[in-house]
This record gives C-alpha cells, structure tokens and sequence, in this order.
C-alpha cells in the first residue's frame, strides 16, 4: 500500500507494533540520525522498531548518535518455512538433512505406512514487520 496522504500516514504509523525502518545504502550521517530519531518517537508509541542500514557496514561517524549500535545491517527470520506432517497416523522414525551449495533436502523415514502428498502442509510464516519506512 503506497501511503501518499496524511490522512493515511499518521494512521498506519500509530497502529505498526513491528515496523522495520530502512536507511538506504550510503546514506548521509543525518539520515541515519533520523532514523533513529523517528525509532525514538516509535517506541513512545508502544511500537518496536528495527532500524536496518542497507549499507554492509556502518559508518563510524555515526557512532556518536544515541543508539546507533541498535542499527542492524542484516535481517535475520525474515520469514520462516513451515512443513506441517501428521504424525498421528504415521509415526516418524527419522528425520535427517542434507546441504549443498543449491538446496536443503530433508529426508523423512516413518515407522510404518507411508504419508500421502494431500495430507502435508507447506506454508510460510508472514513477515514479523507490520510497516515498513
């Protein structure tokens, strides 16, 4: 949702619990002020903001701002996969993974019986960030 009127901004701001707030890569010292400035007024509002530099390495003329060391430069449990099996009806013996440089594979063994495909659920969990700035 593309927020351009004030009449929807203010709103969305004073209902976000987790918003995420980005400064962009090479952003200016006052930017990143700003940033945490705003990360300030966010939790009066009861909210818990991340803020979260684009840049891989933050400058060491920020260091001097209040909370600069709350500034992330990577996101981590952006979203989760989830992979719902049954067990009530077919037990897991073992559980194993594999890892290479282009894909997970998990191996299930049951007990007895075997899982059929319509009864497996895979879903991702939503994004922990309700507004993103």
């Amino acid at each position: 949702m593309t927020l351009s009127d004030h009449n929807e901004l203010f709103p969305a701001i004073a209902r976000a619990k987790r918003p995420l707030i980005l400064i962009p890569e090479g952003a200016a010292t006052d930017i990143y002020a700003a940033a945490l400035g705003f990360a300030v007024v966010l939790r009066r509002l009861n909210a818990d903001p991340t803020v979260l530099s684009l840049s891989p390495t933050i400058p060491r003329s920020i260091e001097f701002l209040p909370n600069a060391s709350q500034i992330h430069t990577t996101l981590e449990g952006f979203q989760v996969l989830h992979i719902d099996i049954p067990t009530d009806r077919v037990r897991l013996r073992e559980l194993t993974q594999e890892q290479n440089e282009q894909s997970l594979r998990l191996t299930l063994v049951p007990e007895n019986g075997c899982w059929k495909p319509h009864e497996l659920r895979v879903h991702v969990s939503s994004y922990p960030y309700d507004l993103i700035v």
